[in-house]
């Protein structure tokens, strides 16, 4: 199985070095599609419920969209909703990552506990939105506006940015698609967040008249305060500007805009294994994480661009190279995510000492940069008036790149892979050990 396809940030290419050690003839034959093998190793008494790397051979089958192979292992008794271990992704989640329309149906049709939990589908919808996979996001409103619309209704109200995602990734089809399932264009984020403060960020003028077309309402204010046209000033976009300004029924200065910088992590924002102690400054991720899976946490405020230089540093605790990363990002990014791998997204990955910001790659001539590990304090800040992220460790620049396409509200955040890591935050309540400044 060499050279095999990574997949679900970490979790499918785990899953399969593991496989590589002690693989069965099932989940062999179940990876290449081998319908006749798989066939004849069931009757001969092939256990489908046999792991490998803890997985069973539905989910090889599922990662590598072979539809009549999954069909079979269901008709054999396998677990629809198997688990990854201690991991919440069931073989729908890989087919989706993998952009496998006819399986993730199949498994919508085969009667997967997704299609009645609301908050599940929502985050599968969520996951299909991040990766742009068009036809997985299609699959799945077709099957749940067929079979239960109330469930897919359900979905959009609990959403945590499912439109808000497809407008910052610019993806104009799946925005048309979920705007012919008749999302609402005014569900707001946890933080207050619309789809018309992100075109507005964005400077999508055709998006932003798609949403007025929709009756998004322009006046709607997030939790700081923020209007749609604050955004688009925020993000210096003037054709935005303009159409706003040509709704606005009262002056900028009618509404105060909370301006507050990060203060703490949010209870509120966070994966379940994580866990904040000292003011939420604390952090440390559960020893029963799963191995390589992703955690993360968000901070309680954006970073406010009126400050030249938005910073914060972390010292860390307990941590190998790799299990912990830095970022900023927007507040309706799923948690379970590797920093950088999507838009609106910035990170420093400590094990390979590389950003990555907004793709599955690092930066395009990106410079291998230090690692970090334990008793490492590291720093990450915006500089939003030169359009600039930089990271720093003990001290000292590590880098600063360019991010001209800065867009919408940023939030810093802390990423764990794995179990155990452990850090220690400091948003300004003491000396930052960073100091040069003014070199950004």
């Amino acid at each position: 199985m060499e050279g095999l396809p990574k997949g679900l940030d970490g979790i499918y290419d785990w899953m399969l070095e593991a496989l590589e050690n002690d693989p069965t003839a099932l989940h062999i034959a179940a990876y290449e599609g081998h319908i006749q093998v798989v066939s004849l190793l069931l009757d001969r008494g092939a256990d489908v419920k046999t792991k490998r790397g803890g997985a069973t051979a539905i989910y090889l089958a599922a990662g590598q969209g072979h539809a009549q192979v999954v069909s079979l292992l269901l008709d054999s008794g396998a677990d629809i909703e198997a688990r990854l271990n201690l991991n919440d992704f069931a073989p729908l989640h890989i087919a989706a990552y993998k952009g496998h329309a006819q399986v993730v149906s199949l498994f919508l049709d085969r009667g997967a506990h997704i299609k009645s939990n609301p908050q599940k589908l929502s985050k599968l919808l969520n996951l299909a939105v991040s990766y742009d996979s068009h036809d997985v996001v299609s699959s799945i409103l077709d099957n749940l506006a067929r079979s239960n619309k109330a469930t897919l209704e359900s979905a959009f109200s609990v959403s945590s940015g499912i439109l808000q995602l497809a407008i910052l990734r610019a993806n104009r089809k799946i925005f048309r698609l979920l705007l012919d399932h008749e999302i609402d264009v005014n569900i707001v984020t946890q933080r207050g967040c619309t789809a018309l403060h992100v075109a507005a960020s964005c400077g999508h003028l055709d998006i932003v008249e798609i949403l007025l077309g929709h009756r998004a309402d322009p006046h709607m204010r997030d939790v700081q305060g923020w209007s749609p046209i604050d955004c688009a000033r925020k993000s210096r976009k003037s054709q935005v500007i303009e159409r706003l300004s040509q709704l606005q029924t009262s002056s900028p200065d009618d509404h105060q805009i909370v301006i507050q910088a990060p203060t703490h992590w949010s209870p509120e924002d966070k994966s379940i294994h994580v866990d904040l102690s000292d003011g939420n400054l604390h952090v440390r991720v559960s020893d029963i994480a799963r191995l390589n899976g992703i955690t993360a946490v968000r901070s309680n405020f954006c970073m406010p661009a009126e400050k030249d230089n938005c910073y914060y540093e972390v010292k860390i605790i307990e941590g190998a190279a790799g299990k912990i990363c830095i970022r900023v990002s927007s507040d309706y990014l799923i948690l379970e995510s590797m920093p950088g791998w999507h838009s609106g997204s910035y990170g420093y990955h400590g094990h390979e000492g590389f950003l990555f910001a907004r793709k599955v790659t690092p930066t395009a001539n990106s410079e291998q940069y230090a690692t970090f590990s334990s008793g490492d304090v590291v720093g990450c800040g915006v500089n939003f008036d030169r359009s600039r992220i930089f990271f720093t460790k003990n001290g000292k620049l590590l880098l600063d790149y360019s991010a001209e396409d800065i867009a919408g509200q940023l939030y810093p955040m802390i990423g764990f892979k794995g179990p155990g890591g452990e850090v220690y935050t400091n948003f300004r309540q003491n000396p930052f050990v960073f100091q040069d400044f003014d070199s950004i």
